[in-house]
């Protein structure tokens, strides 16, 4: 059936999400469609259906995750986790951070280390 088709697609593109998160490039309408053999905008309402968001939010909201994690680690700077996860500059992953977090990525570093394992006693 058609819905299961779809939910199929779905799963595909969440998948190469998933492997193509850091790619710059990789993650857009355009590229996507292109490569599941879709026009951008039934691609997109299929997602939108599916997932109950858009698309390009989703992608967002994937990435910014990803970062969060490479913060909490601290392994790196903040300046090589936006090379290694494909933004094109800190500049830009600072402000969609900021608008999803409320805090730039040093402030969220920031606090985060703050907080002692005494807080979750």
């Amino acid at each position: 059936p058609a819905a299961t088709h779809a939910a199929g697609v779905v799963r595909q593109v969440l998948a190469y999400i998933r492997r193509h998160a850091a790619v710059p490039g990789r993650l857009h309408l355009g590229h996507l469609a292109q490569e599941f053999a879709y026009s951008p905008s039934h691609l997109s309402a299929l997602f939108r259906q599916h997932m109950r968001e858009p698309l390009h939010q989703y992608i967002v909201r994937h990435r910014l995750q990803l970062v969060e994690n490479q913060l909490q680690s601290g392994a790196l700077t903040v300046s090589q986790i936006a090379d290694e996860l494909g933004f094109v500059d800190v500049c830009h992953l600072n402000k969609q951070f900021k608008k999803r977090y409320h805090l730039t990525p040093t402030e969220y570093r920031r606090q985060r280390s703050s907080l002692s394992p005494l807080h979750y006693a």
